[in-house]
């Protein structure tokens, strides 16, 4: 019970930030449900007062360039939703304006300290924390900021080592990396070759773009739980397979 605990606490913390949508022959449909029923809500939403001065002069917005009303319906929606003007003109910048809705809809960002303070936090070196962290494919020094929530990871590990050692748990807590990360990036790819520029359900407009965004990434926060009921699913089958084939002999 001790080691499905120690397993489960890894995962959860490796998968918290991991994003996934549903498959090509579904998904859409869903999604376009989801964007219509924002767009009905922004129809009725009061956005309050919109600086278009500051706009304008941030080089958000020019009111006689092409576009200029779908951009300031884009503004709106999401200025009414939170976003400051610092992080429009970065989006801007970064050519990403629309995808700005999708990291609103994640909420406040988690807090974030050094590495050097999760070791200190934890009582270990900060080598031990960077070795931790590269094994799950973190590569990191010493005054890089991390999530703080990451010290769970820690936790976790020097509870694995304590009941396994250490290059038992360092080589698992590496495969929970890999896995990670290949979920990572193929949400990433999934969302960009379903929805992203250049595809048939990226949206007419910078608006639309910006409710598909954050429509999507609304869908994506439900693989964190998920992941960790399949990891348990797949937990449960295996021990019993090991029961089975390699059990203690009575």
């Amino acid at each position: 019970m001790t080691r499905q605990r120690s397993t489960v606490g890894i995962v959860t913390a490796l998968s918290r930030r991991l994003r996934t949508v549903d498959g090509r022959n579904s998904g859409h449909g869903r999604m376009s449900a989801v964007v219509s029923g924002r767009a009905r809500h922004t129809a009725a939403c009061d956005y309050g007062r919109v600086d278009i001065d500051a706009w304008e002069e941030a080089g958000l917005y020019r009111p006689d360039a092409p576009g200029a009303d779908e951009r300031r319906a884009l503004l709106k929606y999401l200025t009414a939703r939170g976003a400051t003007l610092e992080q429009m003109v970065e989006a801007h910048r970064l050519d990403s304006l629309p995808a700005v809705a999708g990291d609103l809809a994640l909420g406040t960002e988690p807090a974030t300290i050094s590495v050097e303070d999760i070791a200190a936090r934890c009582g270990v070196p900060v080598e031990r924390v960077q070795r931790v962290l590269l094994a799950v494919g973190l590569p990191v020094v010493a005054d890089t900021q991390v999530p703080e929530d990451l010290d769970a990871l820690m936790a976790s590990f020097e509870q694995g080592v304590t009941l396994m050692g250490e290059e038992a748990i360092l080589a698992f807590t590496r495969v929970l990396g890999a896995a990670a990360t290949n979920i990572a990036e193929a949400a990433v790819a999934l969302f960009y070759a379903e929805l992203g520029p250049g595809t048939v359900g990226e949206g007419p407009d910078e608006l639309a773009r910006a409710q598909v965004a954050e429509a999507a990434t609304l869908a994506f926060t439900t693989v964190p739980e998920l992941l960790s009921r399949v990891v348990l699913a797949h937990f449960a089958r295996a021990t019993r397979h090991a029961v089975l084939v390699r059990g203690w002999a009575a």
